[in-house]
């Protein structure tokens, strides 16, 4: 057994999950208008960064981007970064959240929640359950975060808001 930091292990094992086993995970950021990030660095050392920075800036020019509203603001993608340590993706963000490593899964878990408590799309069916529990975790988390950052949750608005409405 030899450990390859820069591996692509659990990737590849995600895809296999996913029923797509022999393929590469390839990401079309110029399309997005909301990244969520967490505990990865895919403008820095993982994946095909030259690739995910291109796609990523071509989100963020303007000139790209039909102008749009009264005013002639134009829509840019925006980039929600939850990490540990500091890396090139969390520079990029709009929005970053650091947490201890241990808390990025619990981090998900509450965002999983809130979209759930929010009805952003639908929950599968014989999935009931889970969509209880995660609604009840994201308040707990709720009322652990505020305590600890205050107005926090504003991240999930943000971020959230813009789920099931593209």
């Amino acid at each position: 057994f030899k450990h390859d930091p820069a591996g692509t292990a659990n990737t590849d094992e995600g895809l296999a999950l996913a029923g797509v086993g022999n393929y590469r995970a390839t990401y079309y950021l110029s399309q997005a208008k909301r990244i969520l990030s967490v505990g990865a660095d895919f403008l820095g050392t993982e994946g095909d960064t030259v690739r995910n920075n291109r796609e990523f800036a071509a989100g963020r020019d303007v000139t790209t981007f039909e102008l749009k509203g009264k005013l002639g603001k134009a829509e840019m993608n925006r980039l929600y970064v939850v990490e540990s340590a500091f890396t090139v993706t969390g520079s990029n963000a709009d929005h970053r959240l650091r947490l201890r490593g241990a808390e990025l899964g619990e981090f998900l878990a509450g965002f999983a929640g809130y979209l759930v408590s929010k009805k952003v799309g639908t929950v599968p069916k014989g999935a009931a359950g889970l969509a209880a529990s995660l609604a009840k975790r994201y308040k707990a988390l709720d009322a652990k975060f505020t305590a600890r950052f205050g107005k926090w949750n504003s991240w999930y608005k943000g971020l959230g808001d813009g789920f099931g409405t593209q």
